[in-house]
């Protein structure tokens, strides 16, 4: 099963918040064909997985709200 967030030593990441700082995801750019996003209060948790094109496009849409 495909993670992408390594358990030692944690990759870069970054980490946003809605503000509250109750609502983080980070981001991993540990894998070069892949973007790996995870609910950062569920570091063992799963993380969803995209493209970098899907995530660039989502990123742009998101933006622009």
């Amino acid at each position: 099963m495909l993670r992408g967030f390594p358990p030692q030593p944690p990759p870069p990441a970054v980490r946003d918040s809605d503000g509250g700082g109750t609502n983080c995801v980070e981001v991993s750019d540990s894998l070069p064909a892949l973007v790996p996003v995870r609910d950062s209060k569920t570091p063992d948790g799963p993380a969803l997985v995209f493209g970098p094109s899907a995530w660039s496009a989502f990123v742009g849409f998101a933006a622009g709200r």
